[in-house]
C-alpha cells in the first residue's frame, strides 16, 4: 500500500556523565523491561519520552530497535562495551558537510521506504511529483517507487536524475526536521543540483524543472551535437530565479568555494555536464574548511569514505588533523530499508556522534504520552575525610 505506514523502528537515546552510568542505564533499562513482563508501554513512547524528556550528556548511544528483543539485544550488548576511557572527553563536530553523490543505484528501495514512513520525505516527493506531472505529463513517483504503470524506469537518465535529486532533497529536508543542518553542502554529478537546492540557489520546484530538461538532453547527447544540446542547458538555467549561496557551497567540478567570483550560472552547468569530479582538490578544500562530520544525503557510496580517505592522506602528519566521521542516510542492509529502519539508523548514529537533535521530528504525525522511565544512575564516590 502506498498510506503512510507507522513506523516499525525507534531508538532509545541514552547518555551518561561516564562511560560507567552509561552502562548502568542500559542494565536499569533491562532489569525495567524484565519486571514489566508483557505490560511494556508502547515503544514510540518509550523512545520519545527518552527522547524529549531527558538531558543528554556527552557519552551516548543510541540504541535501534523494532521490537522487545531488539531492545534488550541492543541494551545488552551495550552492558558489555568497555568504551573509551572517562579521562578522554568525547568531541562534537563542529563542522558538517552534507555529500550528495551522483549515484543512485539502490533508488526504488530507498523512496519506497521514506515515501512509507517518513511525513515529511514523503510531503517533498508529492511536490516534486506535482511539477514533474506538470511537465511531463507523467508521474516521477510512480517511476521512483516501482508502479506497473510507470512512464519508464531507473535506468533511463531522463528519470533516474530527477528521481536521485528528489530523492535527495526529500533527505535534506528530513535530516532538517531533526535538527541536523550542514555548515558545507558538495555533490557531484546530479548530486551537486541536489547541494545547490540545499544552499538556497533555486526552489525545490525550479531546481526540478531544471532537472527535468537536463536529464531530458543528457538522455540524447550520444545523438545529437553536443553544443546545440547542452546550448539547451544553458538557457534552461539562465531563465531560473536563482541567489548566492546561504552556506557554503563547494563546486564539484572546480573544487573551490562558490562565490561572487565564481557563480552558478547556465555556463558552470553547461561545463559541469561533460566534467568529472575532483575528488581529492574537494578533499582538501574540505580539510581547509575543517569539515569533522560527513553526512552522505542519498544511498551508502563509497564516495564518503574516498573523500575522508583523502582528507586523512592530507593530513598525515598534521598534529591537530582529524579524518572526517562519515555517517550514510541510509545504509547498506536491504533488510533494515524494507523495515523502515534507515534513517532512524542515521540518526542514531548522528546522536552518538554528539549532534543536538530536536526529537520531536522524529515523530512527525504521531500522538505520543510521557512514561516513566529508569532514572539516572549517579556514580557515587565515598571520600573520606
Amino acid at each position: 500500500s502506498d498510506e503512510p505506514q507507522e513506523r516499525k523502528t525507534r531508538f532509545l537515546p541514552l547518555s551518561g556523565k561516564t562511560d560507567g552510568a552509561l552502562r548502568d542505564l542500559a542494565a536499569q533499562y533491562i532489569s525495567w523491561l524484565g519486571e514489566r513482563n508483557t505490560d511494556i508501554p508502547s515503544f514510540a513512547d518509550i523512545a520519545w519520552s527518552a527522547s524529549v524528556g531527558r538531558s543528554h550528556f556527552d557519552r551516548r548511544a543510541g540504541v535501534v530497535f523494532s521490537d522487545a528483543k531488539s531492545l534488550e539485544d541492543g541494551l545488552r550488548t551495550l552492558t558489555m562495551k568497555n568504551g573509551a576511557s572517562d579521562s578522554t572527553e568525547p568531541q562534537s563536530p563542529t563542522r558538517i558537510a552534507f555529500l550528495y553523490a551522483g549515484d543512485g543505484s539502490r533508488l526504488a528501495n530507498m523512496s519506497k521506504t521514506l515515501y512509507d514512513s517518513e511525513p515529511v520525505a514523503r510531503a517533498v516527493l508529492d511536490r516534486c511529483d506535482t511539477i514533474a506531472r506538470e511537465e511531463r505529463s507523467a508521474s516521477l513517483l510512480d517511476v521512483m517507487l516501482g508502479r506497473a504503470d510507470a512512464a519508464g524506469d531507473l535506468s533511463d537518465t531522463a528519470w533516474a536524475q530527477p528521481a536521485l535529486y528528489a530523492l535527495q532533497c526529500a533527505l535534506t529536508a528530513l535530516w532538517a526536521s531533526v535538527g541536523v543542518r550542514p555548515n558545507v553542502a558538495l555533490g557531484t554529478g546530479t548530486g551537486e543540483l541536489a547541494a545547490s537546492q540545499a544552499a538556497g540557489v533555486f526552489s525545490l520546484e525550479d531546481g526540478l524543472r531544471f532537472v527535468l530538461t537536463r536529464s531530458t538532453l543528457m538522455a540524447t547527447l550520444p545523438g545529437v551535437d553536443p553544443n546545440q544540446a547542452l546550448g539547451g542547458l544553458e538557457a534552461a538555467y539562465d531563465g531560473i530565479a536563482t541567489a548566492p549561496p546561504a552556506l557554503t557551497l563547494v563546486s564539484g567540478v572546480s573544487a573551490q568555494v562558490v562565490d561572487s567570483d565564481s557563480p552558478l550560472d547556465g555556463a558552470y552547468w553547461r561545463r559541469h555536464a561533460r566534467a568529472s569530479a575532483q575528488l581529492g582538490a574537494c578533499a582538501a578544500t574540505l580539510a581547509e574548511l575543517g569539515v569533522d562530520l560527513i553526512i552522505e544525503i542519498g544511498a551508502d557510496s563509497d564516495l564518503g569514505q574516498r573523500i575522508s580517505r583523502e582528507c586523512q592522506a592530507l593530513s598525515d602528519g598534521a598534529e591537530d588533523a582529524v579524518s572526517p566521521f562519515i555517517i550514510g542516510s541510509m545504509p547498506r542492509d536491504d533488510e533494515s530499508a524494507e523495515q523502515g529502519a534507515s534513517f532512524v539508523e542515521a540518526v542514531a548514529r548522528a546522536y552518538e556522534a554528539g549532534l543536538t537533535l530536536d526529537f520531536n521530528g522524529m515523530f512527525d504525525g504521531e500522538s505520543r504520552r510521557r512514561v516513566s522511565l529508569p532514572t539516572y544512575p549517579f556514580q557515587r564516590r565515598r571520600h573520606w575525610i
